[in-house]
């Protein structure tokens, strides 16, 4: 038994830690805390808010994709595109309609 057992601990010690997949497709929330390691820097990974089911490697069926579950923990996303760190950077423009906020009280 106590061979088996040490024969056991040497394959498991022996095997490669597996790469975080969440991080991979853009979603994890463990950060630093992750027991898996990041290999990939996040500034290269698309943020899971940006991917669609129209994206290659998407199940049609898989409804996970289109948010980011960073924000929905009040967290800041690392990921690139992320819909939430997106700022619109040109000015707001009266039209013949007035301003948006004029447009909403309407």
């Amino acid at each position: 038994m106590e061979f088996r057992a040490r024969e056991m601990s040497a394959i498991k010690a022996s095997r490669p830690t597996p790469r975080c997949r969440a991080h991979v497709r853009g979603r994890c929330i463990n950060g630093s805390a992750c027991t898996h390691p990041h290999t990939t820097d996040p500034a290269n990974i698309t943020c899971n808010s940006m991917v669609t089911a129209a994206d290659k490697g998407v199940s049609a069926f898989n409804r996970s994709y289109g948010f980011c579950a960073l924000h929905l923990k009040n967290m800041a996303c690392p990921y690139k595109d992320c819909v939430h760190n997106l700022v619109n950077d040109e000015p707001q423009t009266e039209d013949a309609h007035g301003s948006p906020d004029e447009r909403m009280e309407t």
